[in-house]
Parts: C-alpha cells; sequence; structure tokens
C-alpha cells in the first residue's frame, strides 16, 4: 500500500523549529508534522518532490496491508524559537534594544512570516504600538502623540531567511512601560513576550 502525505519534511534528520531532532518517518508522525517546519530540503537523497510555489513535499511512505495511516489536519502551528531577549539601554532618552538571532536556529523561515512589534504598557493593558514586519529591514515610525519607533533587521548572512546571526535593533523615544516582541505570522502567535499565549 503506498500512502501520499504533502508536509515540509524529509526522511533524513533535521531539526524543528525548536531545534529539536528527530525522524519523521520513525517520530509519533502527529507530532512531528504539528511541530516541524520547513520550507525546503538540499538533501538529493530524499524521495520527495518539491513543488515550487505551494512549498510542499510530497512523501510517498509504502507500508504493509496492517498499517493504516492518516494525516490530521488542523494541528496548532509551533512559533519560531527566535525571541527579543536582549534587554534594553538608554542612550540619552532613547531607549534600544540590539542584538542578534541565535546561534543554531535551524527553522529556514522567510522574514516576510515575522514582525518586530513596540508594546506599551504591562501585563494584560499590554498593547502594540508599533510593528514592522522583518522584510521591510528598516522602517520609522512616528504616532499621533509625536513619540516614534524605529526598527532595522540585517540578513547578516544573506541566506534569505531568518536565522543564526542575524542583527537586528530597536529604538524608540517613547516613556512609560515598554518593551518588544515578535510576532510569527505563520503559527498566529507571539515567540514571546508579556502577549504570549493571547
Amino acid at each position: 500500500m503506498s500512502t501520499e502525505f504533502v508536509a515540509h519534511v524529509c526522511k533524513h534528520l533535521h531539526a524543528n523549529a525548536n531545534g529539536e531532532y528527530g525522524n519523521p518517518l520513525l517520530d509519533d508522525t502527529e507530532y512531528w508534522f504539528r511541530k516541524t517546519r520547513f520550507r525546503k530540503c538540499f538533501h538529493t537523497a530524499c524521495k520527495s518532490s518539491y513543488s515550487g510555489d505551494d512549498e510542499q513535499f510530497t512523501l510517498r511512505v509504502t507500508t504493509g496491508d496492517a498499517v493504516n495511516l492518516a494525516l490530521q489536519e488542523g494541528l496548532p502551528r509551533t512559533p519560531i524559537g527566535f525571541s527579543l531577549e536582549s534587554p534594553s539601554f538608554q542612550m540619552g532618552d532613547v531607549t534600544v534594544w540590539t542584538g542578534a538571532v541565535q546561534e543554531g536556529l535551524t527553522a529556514e523561515v522567510d522574514p516576510v512570516e515575522l514582525e518586530f512589534h513596540g508594546l506599551s504598557g504591562e501585563a494584560e493593558n499590554t498593547t502594540s504600538v508599533a510593528v514592522m514586519r522583518l522584510d521591510e529591514q528598516y522602517s520609522n515610525i512616528t504616532l499621533d502623540d509625536g513619540t516614534w519607533w524605529e526598527f532595522s533587521w540585517s540578513d547578516y548572512i544573506a541566506d534569505g531567511y531568518v536565522s543564526g546571526g542575524d542583527l537586528y535593533q530597536i529604538r524608540t523615544n517613547s516613556t512609560g512601560e515598554q518593551s518588544v516582541a515578535v510576532y510569527d505570522l505563520w503559527a498566529e502567535s507571539w515567540t514571546d513576550g508579556p502577549l504570549q499565549g493571547s
């Protein structure tokens, strides 16, 4: 019996968005498909086909008659394991967050799928007041009250993905309770910060 799955996987060992390794043909299928986030496979030995614009693989699995395989739909997506962990510091009247994507991040995430957010308030009163999608690379946003937020992101290793070593900086002259966070558009989830889980 031959069964086809359409998924972002291949038969070789890969790390998922959280940096965990596993084999989709050996691990629990539902867990792996839910946790894995890969766009392309560079292994020439993979018995799968890349479908181009759809960014999917067709994985053909041959089993015995006693085996019944099914792929569940609607499972939750896991956001990228990247958050803005660097503490802020002051440069005069400006608050600055700067740092790099942690080394070892192996998920192949297009910058169009992630947003930097400038947040105001704390706990349940936190709101996003400024945002930049990472593929924009630079943005300076002035709010109605005259305060501004400046975002920048650099694909330092020029691989076209958000990956280890890429650089970011966020600056604002806003005062009060301010923080920053990453929103994963693909997973529809915050990766960290006071709004995580909302």
